[in-house]
């Protein structure tokens, strides 16, 4: 099982990033990472939280 983890780290490091070179990601605006990041930081949904109260 170890084996299986550090080889597992050492190919998955290479593969990543050819896979990332292949494939290409398209460019954000300013406008774009500005409105995902007040998303983010401010949802408009409120999500109701799962506790269980005892």
């Amino acid at each position: 099982a170890t084996l299986g983890l550090v080889l597992g780290g050492l190919v998955g490091g290479p593969v990543a990033r050819h896979l990332l070179k292949k494939v290409s990601i398209p460019k954000t605006t300013e406008q774009e990472r500005d409105t995902i990041v007040e998303a983010f930081e401010q949802p408009s949904v409120k999500e109701k939280s799962m506790q269980i109260t005892l």
